[in-house]
């Protein structure tokens, strides 16, 4: 393993191709006269109907051709018809696709550090074997049959909500890691961070229950909990007379793969005592616990 040195900020973003702008553009151009003509359509057929809970969920028909729009639209195309680019760069925006291209074309893998911008280049074996390693330490190895299944079981959530023509399956994606170079004997001693973008759509209404419940928690027990760094200062600033207090400080290893199911159970039976939490919210919130890492197409 060795640093990748740039020698200027990962934040500077390169030029990107004609083809890539040109997609953008039309992309967020359909995006906004969708938007544009259910406004309109809502404005012109009010309902007297308590709207249903979507939990953020857009719709996925396709909004009706509204007649006031047309020549608006027409002018909006023409507009993006219309875009001519010209010869633009400088040295950094050269330095930087010349990085990038080296970059795909290495064999090594690029890992991130995890609370700092280093970059760190990683031969494959290397790579593959920390993220088993990592993975295997607290996940057993699943199936394709395993991930059917709980996409099954999230469709008749998402039936009973009224929701299923809104929810997509589970997305699938490439887990990764990032190295915490922060922690001592970092590089002898490699301590990772693992992260799944594989995501269930559920976890948007399990979050909205979950935020509920928590609200209601800490109006009746009392108990602080922050959201933000913010509330945190808050809270520490209105302390009087601090020097008579001492922090007691916690350093939890192993956060997300401690909650387990019966931690879980025990965490909702406990909250029970305070607000009311109906079967249909537990089981959502237990569906959504149900988590897949996905390394190199095989599912742990």
């Amino acid at each position: 393993m060795e640093e990748l040195n740039l020698n200027y900020n990962e934040k500077n973003i390169g030029l990107h191709s004609k083809h890539l702008i040109k997609r953008t553009l039309v992309s967020r151009t359909e995006d906004l006269v969708r938007r544009m003509r259910w406004k309109l359509w809502h404005i012109r057929n009010p309902s007297n109907k308590d709207p249903k809970e979507t939990f953020g969920f857009r719709t996925t028909d396709s909004p009706p051709v509204m007649v006031e729009l047309e020549d608006f639209e027409k002018d909006l195309w023409n507009l993006v018809r219309q875009v001519k680019f010209k010869p633009a760069g400088n040295d950094l925006t050269s330095k930087i696709r010349e990085d990038l291209n080296t970059l795909k074309n290495s064999s090594k893998i690029i890992v991130k550090g995890d609370k700092s911008r280093k970059l760190n280049q990683v031969n494959k074996d290397s790579y593959v074997k920390d993220m088993t390693d990592k993975i295997t330490s607290n996940y057993k190895k699943g199936n394709r049959a395993q991930v059917e299944k709980v996409n099954q079981e999230a469709a008749i959530i998402a039936k009973k909500l009224d929701l299923d023509d809104r929810i997509d399956a589970l997305q699938e994606g490439e887990s990764f890691i990032s190295y915490k170079d922060h922690k001592p004997h970092f590089p002898a001693r490699k301590e990772m961070r693992l992260l799944n973008p594989s995501k269930t759509n559920m976890g948007a209404i399990s979050k909205h229950f979950l935020d509920k419940i928590n609200v209601n928690l800490r109006q009746k027990t009392g108990l602080n909990q922050w959201k933000s760094t913010n509330d945190c200062i808050k809270w520490f600033e209105s302390i009087p007379n601090k020097r008579d207090f001492k922090f007691c400080k916690l350093d939890i290893q192993q956060f997300y793969p401690c909650i387990g199911q019966n931690l879980l159970k025990d965490s909702i039976a406990w909250a029970r005592n305070y607000v009311q939490i109906s079967r249909e919210e537990e089981d959502i919130i237990m569906h959504c616990r149900k988590s897949f890492y996905s390394l190199m197409g095989t599912f742990l």
